[in-house]
Parts: C-alpha cells; structure tokens; sequence
C-alpha cells in the first residue's frame, strides 16, 4: 500500500480513536456515577451533561472535546499536507457520534464539529461559530444555534477559501449534523424543544 494511502488510514484510526474517548460519559460516571445517556434528552453530549449534571461537569466536557478534536487535527496536519486536519478532525467527529468504547452510542458531534471549524479552517470556522453565539443570543436553542452555525460554514468556506472540495465537506457535515438533530427538529415542529435557563441550572 503506498505510503500516501497508509497516512490516511493512520490518520483516520488516530481521529476515530480519540473521538471515541466519550468525556460526557467518563465525566458523568467519576463525578455522580450516572450514564448521561439514561437522563435528559438521552445524549451523550454538552448539552445534555449541562441539563443533568450542571454547569462546571459541562464545561469540562466541553473542553475535553474540543481538546481531543484538536489533537486529531493537529495528527492529521502532521500526518498529510492540507487536508490532514480536516480528516483527523472529521474522524474524530464519527468516533464522537459512534464510540467505539462506549457501546457506538455518542453524542451530535457540534463541539468536535466547531472545533474542526476552528482548527483545521479557521478563516471560516470562526466566522460559523460567531453564527452560533448570534442565534443562541436571540433563541436560547442550542440545537437551532447549532443548526444555523453548520449551516453557515460552507458559505463562508465558500466566501474565505473558496476550494470546491471544502466546500462539499463543509456541506456534507451540515447534513451530517442535521441528521444526528433529526428529533430534535420533530421537536421543534411540536414547539417541544427546550431553551436553556443557565440560572436554573445546578452550578
């Protein structure tokens, strides 16, 4: 196998890998031994970990993800000129979604999604998670901030970049994202979907 290809693979190994560390379960366990995919909207995610456990178990998720998305960005750059960043980092974002420590049973992949963003294009990325804290500003959803920040990135890999095959694998995240928020859309056609109240949160 030529060496072009074995780079890849390692690089996509490496990316899944590190998704898979679930920090909202690892977290949830060591600090109330619960699974916080049995609470809540059921998630393994920030949002959910926010809900059940509070604010401070929630940022320390947060920022676990984003650190492990950006150790597979930062592999994948070593690993391939250009483009390696981009796969470690998406990589990491599959292994987020379907862990293979955890039963393939994840969360929806926005913070190892805005940490691709922001690490492997920052000139787009930053830009699409600014979208993010505009709509969360104005709705308190995460789940449409979320949305409308994935829907916004390929037009500003569009508007910054420019490269047509970015453009597709920005595309392709979004309708990756929007898939994994299948329910939490049917929830939003109801009006059912929460916003969040930070002073109602345990801290």
């Amino acid at each position: 196998m030529p060496e072009g290809i074995w780079r890849v693979v390692i690089t996509i190994i490496i990316g899944y890998l590190l998704g898979s560390i679930s920090f909202s379960l690892v977290i949830g366990k060591l600090v109330a031994h619960k699974d916080v995919r049995q609470y809540g909207s059921g998630n393994a995610g920030t949002t959910n970990v926010l809900r059940v456990l509070g604010k401070k178990a929630a940022l320390a998720v947060l920022v676990g993800d984003i650190l492990k998305c950006l150790a597979a960005v930062i592999i994948g750059g070593l690993f391939i000129p250009v483009y390696g960043g981009w796969i470690g980092g998406i990589a990491c974002m599959v292994g987020h979604v379907f862990p293979v420590f955890f039963k393939f049973k994840g969360g929806k992949a926005v913070a190892t999604g805005f940490a691709v963003m922001a690490f492997a294009c920052p000139m787009a990325g930053f830009p699409a998670v600014g979208v993010f804290f505009v709509v969360f500003a104005i709705t308190r959803i995460v789940s449409v901030s979320s949305l409308a920040a994935f829907l916004s990135f390929p037009f500003f890999v569009w508007l910054f970049v420019g490269e047509p095959v970015l453009i597709l694998v920005a595309a392709a995240m979004f309708v990756f994202v929007l898939i994994l928020h299948r329910e939490n859309i049917k929830r939003l056609i109801r009006g059912e979907e929460k916003k969040i109240s930070f002073k109602s949160l345990k801290k």
